[in-house]
């Protein structure tokens, strides 16, 4: 990899707080692919190459899935909290 495409991989992954390029796929919606060949593949049924405009849908999407998710659990941990309280 040169110099140019490390620099600009490193502003992408800066810009949305990931370390590696796996975790920034992982919060875009890609979902890593296993391959025979052992090479890493990550896949996204929205992403189509050539059209960065994509993007900024896929990432609202898997923001909203994360969300959902989070909003899930913080219900499960208020729901526990509350089942304790009654038992008391």
């Amino acid at each position: 990899m040169c110099k140019e495409e490390e620099r600009i991989r490193s502003k992408i992954l800066l810009r949305f707080h990931c370390e590696k390029l796996s975790e920034f796929l992982s919060r875009t919606g890609f979902r890593r692919v296993k391959k025979e060949s052992g090479e890493m593949e990550f896949r996204n049924e929205d992403f189509v190459r050539g059209q960065p405009e994509r993007l900024r849908d896929m990432m609202l999407k898997a923001f909203r899935k994360h969300r959902a998710k989070f909003k899930a659990k913080e219900a499960a941990k208020d729901a526990a909290k509350q089942l304790q309280r009654l038992q008391i």
